[in-house]
């Protein structure tokens, strides 16, 4: 399967980008460099349980 992400681009859009893409960085770009806490650091970095992948169980 192959998703493919249109894109328009009308001229009309683009402030409305400007001003999306401006915002969403004053509102989240303190939460972006935040380090990231040790516990979900350790869960990615362990990867997912191979019975997770297999079956679905509680525990995931």
């Amino acid at each position: 399967m192959q998703i493919t992400h249109h894109r328009h681009t009308h001229d009309d859009d683009v402030p409305f980008d400007l001003w999306l893409r401006r915002e969403l960085h004053v509102l989240f770009d303190a939460v972006a460099h935040e380090p990231v806490p040790p516990d979900l650091l350790r869960l990615v970095e362990q990867g997912s349980d191979d019975r997770c992948l297999q079956e679905p169980c509680r525990s995931c």
